[in-house]
């Protein structure tokens, strides 16, 4: 199976969050686990969160120490299992290390011109370094996420990513419209007690904003799981 690898040259922009909800979700249904890359190193902070009734079904909280143990781990994720990697938000050997040993590099983005402008700049550069270091095109998915929900023109960011030959807005495959991951308070308070969004109580449900935050992730998931089954889609980089 493949690996995921949520990735911005900018923090806060909710690659941890991302990361947790999405692969609670995959773990439904697949082997899942989750490799912390960033130094707050939020997603185990969040794991730790969790209860003794939850950790009996947690997902494993991946962390190494040096590019051999990360090239090792990357190399040894089989056919059978998902590797969701949570980057840091700065230019590292490691973030360009998961970039490289992904199968597919989603960036997170508000439509925040601070945060268009990281893309757009840093992270479009370095991926146009690696790019010319492989001779090949090395891409990455562009995610919207916490949209306010009045947002719907996006036009300005359509305008941006034009100009990259390395970025590009993560569609759905089938649906062809735009993965908005919309602005929602219940995904962060959520993590206060470590559940991800399909682990919430059926008695603390506000079933209106559950079911609304669950689909956006969803939409994520199966967007993500459908891409990866075009042919283009093969890991960027084999390490050896």
């Amino acid at each position: 199976m493949p690996i995921i690898n949520f990735s911005h040259q900018k923090g806060g922009v909710g690659k941890s969050l991302l990361s947790y909800h999405l692969a609670y979700l995959l773990k439904d249904n697949y082997d899942v686990q989750l490799l912390d890359l960033d130094n707050q190193k939020s997603l185990s902070s969040i794991h730790k969160l969790r209860n003794h009734k939850l950790q009996q079904h947690s997902i494993p909280i991946k962390t190494v120490h040096s590019k051999h143990e990360l090239i090792d781990l990357i190399n040894s994720i089989d056919d059978n299992q998902y590797l969701i990697i949570d980057s840091g938000g700065f230019d590292s050997l490691y973030t360009r290390l998961a970039i490289l040993g992904a199968d597919i590099n989603i960036s997170p983005t508000a439509d925040k011109t601070i945060e268009l402008l990281a893309l757009v700049t840093a992270y479009d550069s370095t991926l146009h370094q690696l790019s010319r270091k492989l001779r090949k095109n090395i891409s990455c998915y562009v995610l919207l996420n916490r949209i306010h929900h009045s947002a719907k023109d996006f036009s300005h960011i359509d305008s941006l990513l034009s100009k990259s030959k390395h970025l590009k807005m993560l569609t759905h495959p089938l649906l062809h419209h735009k993965i908005i991951v919309r602005e929602r308070v219940i995904y962060d308070q959520i993590l206060l007690d470590g559940l991800a969004i399909n682990e919430l109580p059926k008695n603390k449900l506000d079933k209106r904003h559950f079911y609304s935050a669950l689909r956006d992730i969803e939409l994520l998931r199966d967007s993500i799981i459908l891409h990866l089954k075009l042919p283009k889609h093969k890991k960027v980089h084999n390490f050896s």
